[in-house]
């Protein structure tokens, strides 16, 4: 049946909290959770499903896990997916399949190393190829700060809304960049068309 999953940065960050089937509010905390699924310690931010699989999402690393009926929770198989990419507690959005579809095919996930469209496994190439500039240069110092991206999907527009962290020496110099990503001609790292706040407004 189906399960509420609970976790990321109000909840405890190193478990999956998940329910038992068709009944949301239910758990038990012996046995109905899912492990942090490595010895890092790297919380865990974001947990999405995604055709009957269920993705756990750390800072730079990628795990999914589904359903077994067989087994308790806590001894469902976690494999991983990568151990290089992951996401920002609010840097996962989705992207419809084509234009006017109701099936959902990808994530857009935003974090340290960039934007990538994921369906399963991660594109190739960051779909933010073109502005990785904006993320290699605040990578170190955003993570120290807990800086996190940030990330809005208009679907009928067709368009990305990412806020990146600009971290200074000077504390009060801290503020943060908007970055529109216009994918009407695709999602493709050629076909994303990049623009800042600042730019569009002419300042």
């Amino acid at each position: 049946g189906a399960r509420m999953m609970y976790n990321g940065p109000h909840t405890d960050s190193s478990i999956v909290i998940v329910s038992k089937p068709s009944d949301p509010e239910t758990s038990s905390q012996a046995e109905d959770y899912l492990q942090k699924p490595d010895g890092s310690p790297e919380d865990i931010y974001v947990g999405r499903e995604l055709r009957d699989v269920y993705y756990i999402f750390k800072e730079s690393s990628t795990w999914a896990t589904r359903e077994n009926p067989d087994l308790s929770v806590n001894a469902w198989p976690i494999e991983l997916i990568d151990s290089g990419i992951g996401c920002s507690p609010f840097g996962i959005g989705e992207v419809m399949a084509n234009t006017g579809s109701l099936l959902l095919d990808n994530f857009l996930v935003v974090g340290l190393t960039g934007a990538y469209i994921f369906s399963g496994t991660y594109s190739k190439e960051p779909i933010s190829r073109n502005i990785q500039p904006a993320f290699t240069d605040q990578t170190y110092v955003s993570r120290l700060q807990v800086k996190y991206f940030r990330l809005v999907i208009d679907p009928v527009r067709r368009l990305f809304f990412i806020l990146l962290p600009i971290i200074s020496d000077d504390p009060s110099y801290n503020t943060y960049v908007l970055y529109i990503g216009n994918y009407f001609n695709g999602l493709s790292p050629d076909t994303v068309k990049w623009a800042t706040w600042e730019e569009l407004l002419g300042i």
